[in-house]
């Protein structure tokens, strides 16, 4: 049954340093170094604007996955940042919407479609074997795969009139209708998490863990929710306290792996957040602000800052509110509009991996 999209935008908060007195966050800074780079540490990809479509991620710390139209095909490729060179992986006839690489960096879904009323989406190997398929029909459609099973896809259909399905694809069966009030649904483990708010989004909400095999839902411990994430079984979420941002992640059985109080940023009404990268289970790189308060009024760049350990490792201090993806090992990320800058996190130093041509 179609349920109407209470889209809330529940955004972003901006992890900045600050003190938490009840568990001190360090913040720790690498000092500044004399490094000499040489133009060649790492290679640079030459592409045409006009034909360069998207950059999808890490495929190891060494292989960025990409997607470029040549002719009438989109073609997904690799790009290898030591030795320039370039792989293609898969060629599709269709509009390559999305590509999403699994943790397991074995798979890669691809979201495609030729209309704005139909999707299909395909999980390849890296050989370029179809491994499954699905269509479905949407205007827009949001993905959700599981970090451990590369078999179970979460699908939220929009459709024109704002209207919404969430389905489950587990690989084996048709696409199972999920009777699910949030249509942003993430995993946990094997079982799937949603949030509840009863009122504004500043406000948060609350979180509930539906079981999907026995269809039942069951609610967490947390309240005041405005902000959570997964990896695995591992579980990010944050509460305003005091007008801090308190961040926990938490394991399956409620353990505490990690914990920041870090100052809240908003936009208007809404929380902001940044892109994080999960490096393992308890430890998450993302985009960070040295204050608090409203973002139209920070003064100073973001920085790139490690949360581990309870502490917080700034990695670089002059970076802006784009997009990140970070290699698996942690030790490079990409930011920019396109993700055209590289971070090499090791050497303390930025690199343009990406030169697009304008015509």
């Amino acid at each position: 049954m179609k349920r109407i999209a209470l889209v809330f935008g529940m955004a972003i908060l901006l992890l900045v340093s600050c003190e938490n007195t009840s568990n001190p966050t360090e913040k720790k800074e690498y000092p500044p170094e004399e490094v000499e780079v040489e133009l060649d540490d790492f290679k640079t990809l030459e592409a045409e604007s006009s034909k360069f479509h998207f950059v999808a991620g890490w495929l190891n710390d060494s292989e960025i996955v990409f997607v470029e139209k040549e002719d009438s095909d989109y073609n997904l490729k690799t790009f290898n940042v030591n030795t320039g060179e370039i792989y293609t992986l898969f060629k599709e006839s269709m509009i390559i919407v999305d590509a999403i690489i699994h943790p397991n960096k074995e798979m890669i879904l691809l979201h495609t479609s030729t209309n704005s009323t139909s999707a299909n989406v395909k999980m390849i190997s890296l050989e370029g074997i179809v491994l499954d398929e699905i269509s479905i029909a949407s205007s827009e459609l949001a993905i959700e795969w599981n970090d451990l099973d590369p078999n179970l896809i979460l699908l939220t259909a929009f459709y024109q009139d704002w209207t919404y399905d969430v389905f489950l694809f587990n690989g084996r069966e048709e696409l199972k209708t999920l009777e699910l009030e949030d249509p942003f649904p993430k995993w946990l483990g094997s079982q799937i998490l949603t949030v509840h708010i009863p009122e504004h989004p500043l406000d948060g909400g609350s979180l509930h863990l539906y079981d999907w095999a026995s269809e039942i839902i069951e609610p967490l411990p947390y309240d005041d929710i405005v902000h959570f994430d997964t990896y695995k079984n591992s579980l990010l979420i944050v509460q305003i306290v005091n007008g801090k941002a308190e961040y926990e992640i938490i394991d399956q059985e409620g353990s505490i792996l990690n914990k920041w109080t870090l100052p809240a940023v908003s936009n208007y009404s809404e929380w902001v957040f940044p892109d994080l990268s999960w490096i393992d289970n308890e430890t998450i790189i993302t985009l960070a602000t040295k204050g608090g308060g409203e973002l139209d009024n920070l003064s100073e760049p973001f920085m790139l800052v490690k949360l581990e350990a309870g502490e917080q490792v700034i990695l670089s201090n002059d970076s802006n509110l784009t997009s990140l993806k970070c290699s698996p090992d942690g030790e490079k990320c990409l930011t920019g509009n396109s993700s055209e800058k590289l971070i090499d996190i090791v050497e303390q130093e930025e690199f343009t991996w990406l030169l697009l041509n304008h015509d």
